[in-house]
């Protein structure tokens, strides 16, 4: 039987991208897709920003972005590629136009004048970026069909051997897949042949049979081709072709010593024509590079003139487009506003896009606005992903080899970073541009992006973060940063689920510099090594710290120290400010060289940076010896300070840098595991910006260095494997990483918070056996923020931030062999468990797999990590692994009760978690009446109520009832200090202090984001002061023994002198009297309900449209509360409708009950009738009729049909 091999073909030649474009379904007519209107409208601003501050805001829009349907159809057409100039997909966007031209007409009625249109987004978001006040932005929010306001960011760029030390080169030699390409030209020939012909192959050879599987596509009729020897130009085997010879493909037999030609590179296609009998084109037939794939770079622009940028690549691959031949995109299109005639742009970087904030001059070799490269960053990170390979780079002496990880992959560049701000330049990147640009990169159909730029810590709730959800679902892979802020816990970001979150670690190579010949007197010192490039010192210079003249950090010296710096070695500490300026400040001052030492901030981790004097880099160890050294010394210190050397040292590799991001994600998103992957991004040899030399070249830190290795791997294993998706591509990058790795200080195992699954291995993660995936369906509804849970994504890693007893997640896996496969679990550490822990999945077939970590017997409070590690019978495939991570927890207290009765007693059984336990009782302290507080406050102003707490109180809480305000914040003070913040993005918070101290305090509500601009909202709010006693208001029956998990408890509220419209509060704490483990508190509040209800408001579903004979989007909800804003339950709501003319039918009847939080939903479906019309929803109330009106609106569609596609073989 041969060796099972990967499913490399089905759409093999999605990355043989001629000319041609791609075949849509027939289609009759096809329909224009609603705009649904989504619920969880979410206003954002800084609370610095004053109401009369004129910023930039983004404005999200009902309705799908372009991507959505284009998804649609491209899945339904079986494309791989999506489909912008589709005709519905052109309907819907003319949809888009006219919905967005109806929202800026509503815009500037609202805030009386037209707001300056900054940018529009249709592809990959839904909205606007328009010029307003503080306080217009907050008069929109409440607009129909805006979804969102949120006030611009702006983001901080997160900033050889890397390809290789990610196995890389496995796949360039085609070594570890057997998989192979060339590129077809008349230029490849000897003597070389002009021709517009062209063409691409691709080729996978199963070693064990020594079967070639081919396929050669041209861009027109050949009258034959066949693979030849290299050397002899004698044929191999003819090709064959059932179209004319416009395209060849089949399989054919290698001989031994054929297919070691064919690993040895020393096989090649020729193609030959009437008009060329002896061959028009031909090429190499080698491993593959990334040949046919896009990557898009979202950064501060590329060097379009560095060698790594070239449509000739250093080892002499030279590049086709995908476009076509001619066809640039951007800055190299004529048609574009920022056409640039010195930008240049080739068959390898076949676009460059800059926009309005970010076309800045660039001083070097052009005099218009470009997205020419002013920091260096965009080139570094375009060039590590898929920069070409370039021989023998200089730098102090240096010579280097640089290559990108897809080496033959083609470039898009879109330039975000860099803008002028009132005058002076600033590297930053705000969220209009990098909305503008992950908006062309869907419409210019990259296949990766790599996005090496901060952010991304509130996910759900971040249109960067969502645009690139969209792009997830165009078939785009994103690679991101784990931000540079480590080892600090917690510190990780780009915590969205759908991105490829990058840590940073080091290689097997360092910069070597020495500090040498440190003499003190007559004593002379051993050598120190260090990190560094620079010029070398020759000649012995004292040395002196600059914290012996005031300034350790070396920030900008003043002149009147400058004679006692002059021509002297100047050691700084390290911290404060950017590490290469202090350099600077040194060399300023007339310093001949530097030392740059660390602190106990930053004990570990050397950083290579390029200095502009003589300087070197050295550890918080060698640096205290030295300044002790230089404190006691008697006379002066000298030393010299060396060239810089290339170490190859293995036991450098697999650290994680000390800057690198680290896990647990920050709450709500700790049950999932951050960064995901790790790659190398620490002293990352790269092109850089045009300072005068266009092939300038250096080294950079960062996570930013990491990514675009990701990056790259992405954009090989998409070649490789045209029909896996990103979430397959990410899956199969994570569950084959190398796990072995060490923190920064050289011995501490790393763990799944600081390089997620492990270092990227790409010889692996090309032949991985099982693949996951998950759909943006899943993805949205996983929210944290709005009840959704992170646990049930189906990611290729498990956590669980709350664990009591066991806890579980479930996993779904899919075979990427041909041939039935046979799995079988093994654990790192014991505790874990898989059911089924052994299986077999038949070819493409899927398998579910349920895993459970039993944590009894370990460390409360504290992560506890393990991994189950799946191996293939035969070994038919490498290992698939997936870390977990969880912390044990013993109980899921505290939890928050709230009981709206109109009655004074009763009793009410409710579920909470813990530890095994056999001795289980309940503090009780009793229900205390609370004060009920209601103020109107202006927008952005504070309300104040004074208290005196008095001795002996158990707890003071205040509690947020009611607010028509969108956020309200508390503030509990007591003598001027900070004793308890409740300032969540909710609209109703709370705050809880134990024991507090007596004395007087004052409570400050702050109407964070008000409703009307320099309006006032009403905000209701109860305090109350529990003491430390028990009056039997409050009776809590516990079961004394808890196996581990669910406990039920008992609780029996009797207040004989409660009245409607009171609130009462109480508290009790569990614990365990045989361990004395206390498991924590339950807070109880009562709200005795008056008899009617005061106001029906409409809460959702208002302002919405659906077609006609369609359900509408979101069910109409409303709520009732009493005349002091306590929600009713179990009150009776009747919907009505019109009778004639357009109207809505009700499915399950035209009455609701409200539940216990007051509200109650209606599902409604539109009639036949289009048209604009009001439903009706009304209760019995104190004194008559209380109603709540929805404008809702029927629109008319044509009605599309689709035919089937059918498929010729």
């Amino acid at each position: 039987m041969p060796h099972p091999t990967l499913r490399l073909w089905g759409i093999l030649l999605i990355i043989v991208m001629l000319t041609a474009g791609t075949s849509a379904p027939m289609q009759a007519q096809a329909e224009t897709p609603a705009l649904p209107t989504p619920p969880n409208k979410t206003v954002r601003f800084h609370s610095e920003v004053d109401d009369s501050t004129v910023s930039t805001y983004i404005v999200q829009l009902a309705g799908e972005p372009l991507v959505d349907i284009a998804a649609q159809l491209a899945k339904s057409s079986r494309s791989p590629k999506l489909n912008f100039a589709n005709s519905t997909v052109q309907r819907y966007r003319s949809r888009l136009d006219s919905q967005r031209h109806a929202a800026l007409q509503a815009i500037q009625r609202e805030i009386k004048h037209a707001p300056r249109v900054k940018a529009i987004y249709d592809t990959a978001f839904n909205g606007v970026a328009l010029e307003l006040t503080a306080a217009e932005a907050k008069q929109i929010a409440n607009l129909p069909n805006v979804l969102m306001v949120e006030q611009e960011q702006s983001y901080e760029l997160t900033t050889d051997a890397g390809p290789a030390w990610i196995e890389a080169d496995q796949i360039h030699d085609g070594s570890a897949v057997g998989v192979f390409a060339a590129t077809l030209l008349g230029d490849n020939l000897s003597p070389a042949v002009s021709s517009s012909l062209t063409g691409r192959g691709l080729f996978s050879f199963d070693s064990s049979s020594k079967e070639l599987t081919y396929r050669v596509e041209l861009n027109n009729t050949s009258q034959s081709a066949a693979i030849i020897n290299t050397a002899t130009q004698a044929q191999v085997a003819a090709l064959t072709s059932s179209d004319g010879g416009k395209t060849y493909a089949g399989t054919i037999t290698l001989t031994n010593s054929q297919a070691d030609q064919l690993t040895s590179d020393s096989l090649s296609v020729l193609v030959k024509t009437n008009a060329y009998p002896n061959g028009e084109i031909g090429g190499l037939i080698s491993g593959y590079k990334g040949e046919g794939i896009v990557v898009g770079i979202i950064d501060s622009g590329i060097n379009s003139h560095h060698p790594s940028f070239a449509e000739v690549g250093g080892d002499g691959y030279r590049h086709l487009n995908p476009l076509g031949q001619g066809t640039f995109l951007g800055a190299c299109d004529p048609s574009n506003e920022y056409y640039s005639s010195q930008f240049e742009c080739n068959n390898k970087l076949i676009g460059a896009w800059t926009f309005a904030e970010t076309a800045v001059i660039n001083n070097f070799d052009t005099d218009e606005p470009s997205p020419d490269d002013e920091d260096g960053h965009g080139s570094h990170t375009a060039s590590t992903a898929a920069g070409n390979i370039v021989p023998n780079m200089s730098l102090h002496g240096i010579n280097v080899s640089i290559s990108g990880v897809a080496p033959h992959a083609n470039i898009i560049a879109y330039d975000v970073c860099g803008y002028l701000k009132d005058g002076e330049y600033s590297s930053s990147c705000p969220t209009v541009t990098i909305l503008q640009a992950i908006d062309q990169a869907v419409k210019d159909k990259v296949d990766v992006i790599n996005y090496s730029i901060g952010g991304g810590n509130n996910p759900w709730r971040d249109s960067i973060e969502l645009a690139f959800l969209n792009a997830r679902k165009a078939g785009i892979v994103v690679s991101t940063t784990a931000d540079n802020s480590g080892p600090t816990e917690s510190s990780v970001r780009h915590l969205s689920p759908w991105l490829l979150t990058t840590a940073a670690t080091t290689h097997n190579r360092s910069f070597s510099k020495q500090l040498t010949s440190i003499t003190a007197g007559a004593k002379t010192l051993p050598d120190i090594t260090g990190r560094g490039i620079s010029p070398a010192l020759d000649s012995d210079t004292e040395i002196i710290y600059a914290g012996s003249l005031g300034n350790p950090f070396c920030d900008t010296f003043d002149e009147s120290l400058h004679s006692q710096i002059a021509g002297k070695i100047v050691l700084c500490d390290r911290g404060e400010i950017d590490r290469i300026e202090k350099a600077e400040n040194v060399q300023a001052a007339g310093g001949a060289g530097f030392i740059l030492a660390n602190t106990i901030m930053f004990i570990f981790g050397l950083v290579t940076d390029q200095y502009p004097i003589p300087g070197i880099h050295i550890d918080y160890f060698e640096g205290e010896a030295l300044k002790d050294l230089l404190a006691n010394a008697s006379g002066p210190v000298t030393a010299r300070i060396s060239n810089t050397t290339i170490v190859p040292d293995a036991d450098l590799a697999d650290w994680v840098a000390d800057f690198s991001g680290r896990g647990p994600a920050i709450s709500p998103y700790a049950n999932m595991i951050k960064p995901n992957i790790a790659a190398p991004g620490s002293d990352i040899f790269a092109a850089l910006n045009n300072n005068g030399n266009s092939s300038n070249s250096g080294v950079l830190s960062g996570t930013s260095m990491a990514s675009p290795h990701i990056a790259g791997a992405a954009a090989l294993l998409k070649g490789l494997h045209p029909d896996w998706t990103p979430g397959e591509i990410q899956s199969a990058l994570m569950t084959t990483a190398y796990t072995t790795m060490v923190q920064e200080d050289g011995f501490t195992p790393a763990t799944p918070f600081d390089v997620g699954s492990g270092r990227a291995r790409l010889a692996k993660a090309a032949l991985a056996g099982l693949v996951m995936d998950e759909t943006y369906e899943r993805f949205l509804a996983a929210d944290p923020n709005a009840q959704g849970d992170l646990t049930t994504l189906n990611l290729p890693s498990m956590a669980n931030a709350q664990c009591i007893g066991t806890c579980s997640w479930t996993r779904t896996f899919r075979n990427t062999l041909n041939v039935p496969v046979t799995w079988t679990a093994s654990y790192q550490n014991t505790g874990l468990s898989a059911s089924p822990s052994t299986f077999t999945i038949p070819a493409g077939g899927t398998q579910t797999v349920t895993f459970t970590m039993n944590v009894t017997g370990k460390q409360l409070n504290t992560y506890s990590f393990n991994r189950v590690t799946f191996s293939a019978a035969g070994g038919v495939a490498p290992d698939v692994s997936l870390p977990v991570a969880v912390k044990p927890v013993i109980s899921d207290l505290p939890k928050h009760f709230n009981y709206q009765q109109s009655t004074n007693a009763f009793t009410t059984n409710e579920t909470i978690r813990t530890i095994a336990a056999n001795s289980i009782t309940a503090q009780v302290y009793s229900l205390q009446k609370s004060t009920r507080v209601n103020a109107m406050v202006v927008a952005g102003q504070f309300h104040i109520t004074t208290i005196t707490v008095p001795a002996n109180t158990k707890q003071l809480i205040v509690d947020m009832r009611f607010t028509t305000a969108q956020d309200v914040d508390i503030y509990v003070y007591k003598d001027d200090m900070l004793v308890c913040e409740g300032s969540s993005s909710i609209t109703l918070d709370h705050c809880l202090i134990d024991s507090p101290p007596a004395g007087t305090y004052q409570i400050y509500v702050f109407n964070y984001t008000g409703t009307k601009v320099h309006g006032e909202d009403l905000i209701s709010y109860n305090y109350a002061i529990i003491p430390n006693s028990n009056d039997g208001s409050l009776i809590v029956n516990v079961p004394s023994v808890n196996s581990g998990g669910d406990l039920t408890v008992t609780h029996q509220i009797n207040v004989p002198g409660s009245q409607p419209g009171d609130s009462w509060y109480g508290i009790y704490t569990l614990r365990d009297t045989n361990t004395n483990i206390t498991f924590g508190y339950n807070l109880i509040a009562f709200h005795h309900t008056l008899g009617t209800p005061a106001q029906l408001l409409a809460v959702d579903g208002n302002h919405q449209s659906a077609m006609v004979n369609s359900p509408f989007a979101t069910p109409l909800r409303v709520k009732v509360i009493d005349d002091v804003g306590n929600p009713l339950p179990n009150v009776t709501i009747t919907f009505s409708a019109p009778d004639s003319g357009a109207s809505v039918t009700f499915p399950s009847g035209n009455t609701a009950i409200t539940g216990m939080n007051g509200e109650a939903s209606m599902p409604v479906r539109a009639n036949a009738i289009a048209g604009n019309y009001s439903v009706t929803a009304s209760a019995t109330g104190a004194s008559g009729s209380i109603q709540a009106t929805f404008t809702l609106n029927n629109s008319q569609s044509e009605k599309w049909i689709y035919l089937p596609f059918i498929h010729k073989n």
